[in-house]
């Protein structure tokens, strides 16, 4: 659900209140969609406590709303969001109209917020999956838990060609974790050739 995507200035103090908090609590949103006033919202602490507990999701939007609010930096909530343990993804948005692409928001993110390390983009990755819309079941035994893959595929070297019968025939029945697989392998391939870089 979009909400939140305002900041003062464009709408009186009083209108920043309510949106993300009654997207959570009355609409019963997976997924906020900007989220920009958070901390203009009352109660926010209580909003953000279930936003994390329920892993409900939060889009990052770094291009648009520097461009669209004029909102970046230390005065953008991604910072907040982050110390909460909310499930972040990263998202252009309106890329062909803001002129943007989704690896400038991750370039944007690692320039802006250094407490933000490889496995924590790592995790925004996978959450893009994970908390998808994509049919089928995950191959995350707990999900947002990228610790241990589901019974079925469990003992197979992720995202590898290896995979067993067993795992073969859950990954037939699920987009979604097929979608998962192979960027499982795209980062253990990533990763491998990082490593020979650095050696080298």
């Amino acid at each position: 659900m979009h909400a939140g995507e305002l900041n003062l200035g464009i709408v009186p103090p009083d209108d920043l209140r309510f949106h993300i908090k009654e997207a959570v609590d009355i609409a019963h949103a997976s997924r906020i969609g900007h989220g920009v006033d958070i901390m203009w919202e009352l109660d926010s602490d209580q909003t953000l406590k279930k936003m994390a507990g329920d892993k409900i999701v939060i889009e990052i939007m770094p291009s648009s709303n520097k461009e669209i609010l004029g909102v970046e930096g230390l005065e953008h909530p991604f910072p907040v969001y982050f110390r909460y343990s909310v499930p972040i993804v990263l998202a252009s948005d309106d890329a062909g109209v803001l002129r943007t692409d989704l690896s400038e928001q991750f370039v944007t993110i690692a320039r802006d917020y250094p407490q933000v390390k490889y496995p924590d983009f790592k995790k925004f990755v996978r959450n893009s999956i994970e908390y998808s819309f994509l049919q089928g079941e995950s191959i995350w035994a707990t999900k947002g838990d990228y610790s241990r893959a589901v019974p079925e595929c469990s003992g197979c070297a992720l995202g590898s060609e290896d995979a067993t019968p067993k795992c073969k025939s859950f990954l037939e029945l699920s987009e979604k974790a097929r979608l998962q697989w192979k960027l499982e392998g795209d980062l253990a391939s990533f990763e491998k050739e990082i490593r020979q870089t650095a050696v080298h």
